[in-house]
């Protein structure tokens, strides 16, 4: 797989139910889980503060998406971290060992054409 061609390959899950596999390069997987067989949810979105502005006469401050946690019909939860975050970059004014990721509940980004 040269040249930035793609592939498109389907294997089974033991449920029987199919994942596809977009491969972009040998190095990148990206996993598709059609919605039909998407049997989890997005539980939380998780953010870093990267810094605030004014607003008025308010203080806002600015976030960048960094993974979600995952919820699987079973109850169990996850995490996705998103592979090209670096904690290193965070803004770490206060010199801390630690940073603070937070949960925000997701927003969602499609109508609802089904109501």
């Amino acid at each position: 797989m040269s040249g930035g061609t793609q592939e498109f390959i389907s294997i089974k899950q033991e449920s029987g139910k199919p994942l596809g596999y977009t491969i972009k390069s040998q190095e990148e997987i990206n996993i598709v889980i059609t919605k039909e067989n998407n049997n989890m949810k997005k539980a939380y979105d998780l953010a870093v503060k990267t810094g605030s502005y004014q607003k008025g006469e308010k203080t806002k401050n600015k976030y960048v998406n960094v993974g979600a946690i995952m919820e699987k019909d079973d109850g169990g939860r996850f995490i996705l971290l998103d592979r090209t975050f670096n904690p290193a970059g965070v803004p770490n004014p206060e010199d801390r060992e630690n940073l603070i990721v937070s949960m925000f509940e997701p927003k969602d980004k499609m109508p609802d054409f089904d109501n």
